[in-house]
């Protein structure tokens, strides 16, 4: 099981919990600088396995998400997914 937690002066709070293989940091992960290795694998990690995405643009900009790209990886009738 993996469980994410961040703390602050003694208390933790839960970020996220599961079970399965531990996944790859996301590409708005402060500890990733753009374009270094390990942030283009997060990035590759994330464009085929996130399940939600902002509901505006500028929000998926803000975490590191370039909407363009997602939306030049689809196939013709597919569209992704927004929250």
């Amino acid at each position: 099981m993996t469980v994410v937690l961040k703390g602050d002066n003694h208390k933790f709070e839960l970020c996220t919990a599961y079970w399965g293989p531990r996944a790859q940091r996301e590409p708005s992960d402060p500890s990733l600088a753009l374009g270094t290795p390990e942030y283009e694998t997060s990035e590759n990690f994330w464009r085929y396995r996130a399940l939600v995405l902002p509901s505006d643009e500028s929000a998926m900009i803000a975490l590191g998400v370039d909407p363009q790209l997602i939306k030049e990886s689809l196939v013709e009738g597919e569209a992704y997914l927004r929250a």
